[in-house]
């Protein structure tokens, strides 16, 4: 039984830090730029049902900020406003999977950005 006990124990370490390591793990980084302001970047990102995701949009200047639209097909199903912010970040957990469609959305100028989309489970 002690035995039993242990190798339940080893067993359960061992799926508690397998599910860590899938947390926070980057799937898809993704660059672009907008030439005007209003106008937008598309990128595909790919989601599985039961799971959450964090996207994040980073500008590469002090003054731009972007906007984030999810769709699927035709149906937009999430959006954050980047509120003047360097930064936005986004989460979303679909109950359809599916190949999204992302458009980053030159805000308050045109520039250039990096983002990355990952896990955001706990």
């Amino acid at each position: 039984m002690r035995k039993l006990a242990k190798q339940f124990g080893m067993v359960a370490a061992v799926l508690s830090v397998a599910t860590a390591a899938w947390a926070g793990e980057k799937l898809l980084s993704f660059k672009g730029s907008v030439a005007s302001l209003g106008g937008s970047s598309s990128h595909n990102v790919p989601m599985t049902a039961g799971h959450k995701y964090l996207i994040t949009v980073r500008s590469q200047s002090k003054t731009a900020s972007f906007d984030l639209d999810l769709a699927l097909g035709n149906d937009g199903v999430a959006a954050k406003s980047a509120n003047g912010a360097r930064t936005t970040q986004l989460r979303f957990a679909p109950t359809k999977g599916g190949v999204y469609k992302l458009s980053v959305v030159a805000a308050t100028e045109p520039g250039s950005y990096t983002g990355t989309v990952e896990l955001d489970e706990d």
